[in-house]
């Protein structure tokens, strides 16, 4: 079913925030709100007045939510592309734990609301104005064309989740200012800090000031270059060696580089650490024609085997930042070549931070190198982290910078609306229209769509075929009755949800080809291998768990789907090949169309037969180290010619506080962008290494000598692996044994081509 809106146009510059005027945009009072727009009525409050103030009190416990009129172009799901407003909440502050402020943006869980803020949390009963800056993308009507009952579609919503009842006057809305990025920046750390301020260690007393460099004292203010890709602890101190040490970078054309220092206190408190980056220029005077992003390294606590540690958690836009004495704190800065602008040579500069307590200098030094690097498209490459839900569209264009130019979606969190119409399904793709045809023309070029999940929780995980026993039995108890029943006979899709899921992968198919979606690559379900393990059964929950039904279940559902889009491509995430001799993963070869591993360690051939097979071949990973993401991404993967692969997982986590159990995140998205994490910074770094491998094989075809190079190259790689990594569930990273390799290697390639211009 096509959506009620025009068709989408992305407009790649953000429009004027002059063009909406101030007096169109709208105050919503709370008081005023009719009942319907509440949901539920039953988490708010009845309307009441103190003083001159009227309101209603949001109600603890759950997400008090309130529908109000949606105020832009009533053709349009969402407003202007690139306007970014801010709600200006007025409430009394009754609450001891910041309150939580969410906007109906369908860039979330469920195409549903999304987190756009955390205010309050003072209890000192004052009636206060919060405001909260909310993007475009993370703002659309309430739309459901196939269940009239829940379509609200001249109409937008909010939520509000507070620990006590919470009394709120109105939500007035302006246009974003640029002040406003940067005081939404600082109250996001600050109550990260507030709400992990109980479960900090006390830190060791703090040291004298060092003397560094064969006993010379130095000052307060201690710089020194730092590699990108290791994480600076607060705790560290630096060698002598890295004391005043230039950053040097060395890079092609059409590529980001990161230069990486640390301050480190030396005595005493420093406090509004910043920095700045000097304009670079050859010796000639000549300036590099290239972007410079500054950040700065927010510490936070982070869960490591159920203990907690303080670490660089996300690089935001640089802010000044305070630095303890004693310890030390990380900047980066991101510079980024184009095509036909940056001109090769050798950029000289200078770093200079300052503080109270004085200043310090670093010397920079870039080489652009005559080298444009193939992009990920044209080298015939695709990457994508796993998403909950999806994320706001602005973050699909820096994915895209940043190389991932695929995305892995998931239907228990990612779906259409969809209802039962004359014994068939009726889908409404609104929201993911929206949200696909916008990604394809950010850069976008494939979607791996899972259809179910783990299947240690099977069939509970069957997540499609589930959702479509819930419409031939709608009720509360759908899910448990459909796991009893899947249960009862677990080999094959149930007979009665067959035709209903091969009618939903028909519809799909023919919707994304006539809708323009990036490519959709489908799996019945993740890591289908666990068939041979022992079986894990939650009995709590009627399930299964892992069996030899798993290969069978999987196998039907791939007939399934090939019965009803005979052209899709299937995809597999295959993480044992043959662990039990049982050929656990090469079973499914002849299954699916994208073969992608973790388990490459069990055969070293295994991209070959997938190959010989007339297949593609992919591999995939995770973990948390930056370093060990720039190996795997890069000249690992690139060692077994996997032309995709995926990442576990992208924003698989509560947000910006990740202290409470396991989460698995790299970029937070904010209003205004993306705040990346270290290891966000190893993945680009590790595809622009395979980047480079392709180049150096595409501009080197028929060189014999040359392509020696490169082939021993990927022969190192593969025999540097380190120890560790080869348990495929819970520690599947690839990590090098040497990091220093990396820069040897990526020399290496870059002298090659260098030589070759």
């Amino acid at each position: 079913m096509n959506s009620r809106f025009a068709p989408i146009a992305v407009c790649m510059v953000p429009i004027l925030l002059a063009s909406v005027a101030r007096a169109d945009l709208p105050v919503f009072r709370l008081a005023a709100l009719p009942e319907a727009d509440l949901d539920p009525a039953a988490s708010w409050s009845a309307a009441q007045t103190e003083g001159a103030v009227s309101y209603r009190a949001a109600l603890p416990g759950r997400l008090a939510r309130f529908r109000v009129p949606a105020w832009w172009d009533a053709q349009s799901l969402r407003p202007p592309e690139g306007t970014i407003y801010v709600l200006e909440v007025t409430y009394k502050d009754t609450v001891d734990t910041p309150v939580i402020f969410t906007t109906y943006g369908a860039a979330a869980l469920y195409f549903d609301q999304g987190e756009a803020h955390r205010f309050g949390g003072a209890a000192d009963g004052r009636w206060k104005t919060a405001s909260i800056p909310v993007a475009w993308d993370c703002l659309a009507r309430v739309v459901n064309t196939v269940n009239p009952a829940e379509d609200h579609a001249a109409q937008t919503a909010f939520g509000v989740k507070a620990a006590t009842n919470l009394p709120i006057a109105s939500v007035r809305v302006r246009l974003s200012t640029p002040a406003d990025e940067a005081r939404f920046n600082e109250e996001t750390r600050a109550w990260v800090v507030a709400v992990q301020a109980g479960k900090r260690s006390p830190g060791p007393a703090a040291p004298k000031a060092r003397q560094f460099l064969a006993g010379k004292q130095l000052p307060p203010v201690v710089a020194f270059a730092w590699p990108p890709l290791a994480l600076l602890l607060p705790n560290a101190q630096p060698k002598d060696e890295q004391v005043g040490a230039p950053i040097r970078l060395r890079m092609c054309r059409n590529e980001f580089e990161t230069g990486s220092f640390g301050v480190y206190a030396n005595g005493t408190n420093l406090t509004k650490v910043d920095y700045a980056v000097s304009e670079l220029k050859t010796d000639a005077g000549v300036a590099l024609k290239a972007e410079i992003v500054r950040r700065t390294a927010e510490y936070a606590l982070i869960p490591r085997k159920k203990t907690l540690h303080l670490m660089p958690q996300r690089f935001w836009p640089a802010y000044p930042a305070d630095v303890p004495e004693g310890q030390s704190q990380w900047f980066c800065f991101d510079v980024r070549t184009r095509r036909g602008e940056s001109q090769p040579g050798v950029y000289k500069g200078m770093v200079t931070v300052t503080s109270a307590a004085g200043k310090a200098e670093l010397p920079v030094e870039i080489e652009v190198l005559p080298i444009d690097l193939l992009t990920m498209d044209e080298a015939g490459l695709c990457l994508g982290g796993c998403t909950q839900g999806v994320v706001p569209a602005h973050d699909v264009a820096f994915q895209v910078d940043y190389n991932q130019n695929a995305v892995n979606l998931w239907f228990a969190s990612c779906k259409p609306k969809m209802a039962l119409r004359d014994g068939g399904l009726a889908l409404d793709f609104t929201y993911m229209d929206d949200w696909l045809v916008r990604a394809r023309q950010h850069g976008m070029t494939k979607v791996v769509y899972f259809l179910g999940g783990d299947p240690y929780g099977f069939p509970y995980t069957m997540s499609l075929p589930r959702e479509l026993y819930g419409l031939l039995h709608p009720g509360s108890d759908s899910s448990k009755e459909f796991a009893k029943a899947q249960s009862a006979s677990p080999d094959t899709m149930l007979a009665e949800v067959r035709p209903l899921y091969e009618d939903f992968i028909r519809q799909l198919y023919v919707h994304a080809g006539q809708a323009g979606w990036p490519e959709l690559i489908v799996t019945p379900f993740d890591e289908p291998a666990k068939w041979v393990q022992k079986q894990r059964q939650n009995a709590k929950e009627g399930m299964l768990g892992s069996g030899p039904w798993i290969k069978t279940y999987f196998k039907d559902a791939c007939v399934a789907i090939r019965a009803a889009a005979p052209k899709a491509r299937i995809y597999g995430s295959i993480h044992h090949l043959n662990r039990s001799g049982q050929q656990d993963g090469m079973v499914f070869l002849e299954d699916v169309d994208v073969f992608c591993t973790n388990a490459i360690h069990e055969d070293p051939a295994v991209g070959d037969k997938v190959r010989a097979a007339g297949k593609t071949f992919w591999q995939y990973g995770g973990g948390p180290a930056p370093d060990s993401a720039a190996f795997q991404y890069g000249f690992f993967f690139a060692a077994f010619d996997s032309r995709g692969g995926l990442c576990w997982a992208y924003n698989w986590g509560p947000g910006f506080d990740l202290s409470d159990g396991e989460s698995w995140v790299y970029a937070w998205q904010t209003p205004y962008t993306t705040i990346p994490a270290p290891y966000f910074i190893g993945v680009r770094e590790g595809l622009d290494a395979r980047r480079l491998v392709e180049t150096c094989r595409r501009t080197l075809a028929g060189n014999a000598a040359a392509t020696k190079v490169v082939d021993d190259v990927l022969q190192e790689v593969r025999n540097s692996r380190a120890a560790g990594g080869r348990d495929t569930v819970n520690d599947f990273w690839a990590a090098v044994d040497d990091v220093h390799k990396l820069d040897v290697w990526r020399n290496r390639l870059l002298d090659l081509l260098a030589q070759k211009k």
